[in-house]
C-alpha cells in the first residue's frame, strides 16, 4: 500500500504524521526485523502504529505469572491485600519511573478484578443474600463514574474548560496526565458491569457480541484504513467537491465505516480464530506435559 502511493492523501493532510513511517518500508529485511524483532520490543515504532500495546503485554503477562506463582499457597484475603498492595505500588511508582509503568498497574487490577468474580461465583448463596440489590447500583454509579473518566479528553486548550482544568490539575501532579483518569474510569467501568447483572444483561445483546467479537481485527486495520481510503475520501470532498470541512469528515466517516465493518468482519476467520485455535493447542499441551509429570504412579496394596 505504501508503495503503490496510498498513503499519499494522509501524508498531505499530515495524518498522524504518517509519513514518517516511510522508512519502515525500505526494504523486505526491515519489514522482518519489525515484524520479529521490533514489534516486541520497540514499543511498536513499526509500520503497525497499533502494535505499541504488544510490548505491554506480552511484559503484563510476565508479570501476571509471576505474581500468580508469588502467591500460590497463601490464604484468599492474603492474596487479595498482596495484588492490591501491588496495584498502589504500580500506581506510585508510575510517578516516579515514568508513565507507561500505569500500564502494568491494569494488569493488577485486572487481576483483582477476576479473583471477585472467582469469589463471587463460589459464594453465589452468600452473595445473594447480601442484599445484592445494592451492588447493582453501586454497579451502575460506579460504570457511570468510569464513562465519565474515561471521556477526559485528551487535550484541553484555553481557560474555559470547565471541570477539566481541575482534573488536569491533579492528575498533573501525579505526571501521569490523562492516563491518571482513563485507569481509574477503566477500572471503575469494568467494576461496574462485573457487580450489576443489569449492565450484563445489556451488553450481551447481539450488537455488543458483534461488536466484541470483530473488535481486535478492527483495531488492527483501522488506522491503516483511515490513513488510505479515509484521509482519500476526506480530500477529494473537501479538495474536488469542495465540502466544508465538516461534511467531508462525516461523509468520509460514514464510507470508513461502510468499509471498515465488513473488512473486520472478515479478520475473524483470518486472524482472531487461527490465532485462538493455536493458542488453545500450545495450551492443552503444555498442561497435558505438566499434569503427566507431576502425577505420581499409583502403587496396588495387597491384602
Amino acid at each position: 500500500m505504501f508503495v503503490s502511493g496510498t498513503y499519499v492523501p494522509a501524508a498531505d493532510l499530515k495524518f498522524l504524521g504518517i509519513i514518517n513511517f516511510s522508512e519502515k518500508f525500505r526494504s523486505f529485511g526491515q519489514f522482518l526485523l519489525d515484524t520479529f524483532i521490533g514489534i516486541w520490543m520497540t514499543d511498536g515504532n513499526t509500520y503497525i502504529p497499533q502494535a505499541w500495546t504488544l510490548s505491554y503485554e506480552m511484559m503484563g503477562s510476565i508479570l501476571l505469572y509471576v505474581v500468580l506463582f508469588g502467591f500460590h499457597g497463601l490464604k484468599q484475603q492474603c492474596r487479595v491485600l498482596f495484588t492490591a498492595a501491588l496495584c498502589m505500588a504500580f500506581a506510585v511508582a508510575s510517578t516516579f519511573y515514568g508513565n507507561m509503568l500505569i500500564y502494568y498497574h491494569d494488569f493488577l487490577v485486572g487481576l483483582l478484578i477476576a479473583m471477585f468474580i472467582v469469589w463471587k461465583g463460589e459464594n453465589d448463596e452468600r452473595f445473594e443474600k447480601f442484599n445484592s440489590i445494592n451492588y447493582r447500583f453501586i454497579g451502575f454509579f460506579l460504570f457511570l463514574l468510569g464513562l465519565f473518566l474515561g471521556s477526559y479528553p485528551l487535550y484541553i486548550l484555553g481557560n474555559n474548560s470547565g471541570y477539566w482544568k481541575g482534573m488536569k490539575a491533579i492528575s498533573d501532579d501525579t505526571q501521569l496526565f490523562e492516563k491518571f483518569w482513563y485507569t481509574i474510569g477503566s477500572s471503575a467501568l469494568i467494576f461496574g458491569i462485573v457487580l450489576c447483572d443489569w449492565l450484563q444483561r445489556f451488553f450481551s445483546f447481539r450488537l455488543f457480541s458483534f461488536i466484541g467479537k470483530i473488535s481486535y481485527p478492527l483495531y488492527l486495520i483501522h488506522l491503516q484504513l483511515m490513513a488510505s481510503a479515509g484521509a482519500a475520501i476526506f480530500k477529494a470532498l473537501r479538495d474536488r467537491a469542495h465540502l466544508s470541512h465538516d461534511a467531508s469528515a462525516c461523509i468520509m466517516l460514514l464510507l470508513y465505516t461502510i468499509m471498515l465493518v465488513p473488512l473486520s468482519w472478515l479478520g475473524v476467520p483470518l486472524l482472531d480464530t487461527p490465532s485462538i485455535t493455536i493458542g488453545r493447542w500450545f495450551e492443552n499441551v503444555v498442561r497435558q506435559k505438566a499434569v503427566k509429570e507431576h502425577t505420581l504412579p499409583v502403587t496396588r496394596v495387597e491384602n
